[in-house]
């Protein structure tokens, strides 16, 4: 599952396609990958808005 998290971090392009069911997580189960997804995802907006509690 590490490694599924770090590829996904160094190639953030394919975050939407899993996302959208273009692509794939082999050897993740669906509720695991929504769960990376989601988490990638409010990684990115927490990230955006970091700058507010600098």
């Amino acid at each position: 599952m590490k490694e599924v998290v770090q590829f996904l971090l160094e190639n953030p392009d394919l975050v939407e396609k899993v996302k959208n069911g273009t692509v794939t997580l082999i050897g993740v189960s669906k509720s695991e990958a929504e769960a990376i997804i989601s988490v990638l995802h409010n990684k990115e907006s927490l990230s955006g808005s970091s700058h507010y509690w600098r």
